[in-house]
């Protein structure tokens, strides 16, 4: 999924073209510093 994401905006912005204006969400955000927490530990 991530590599068609990613392909996707390389050839938008390869041509030119608007790439997508990505948010980070709250639930995004906490799961991140959440999965990264528990790596330190």
């Amino acid at each position: 999924m991530y590599r068609k994401l990613w392909e996707r905006e390389l050839r938008a912005f390869a041509e030119n073209r608007p790439v997508k204006q990505w948010a980070r969400t709250e639930r995004v955000m906490s799961a991140y510093s959440h999965q990264h927490q528990n790596q330190d530990a």
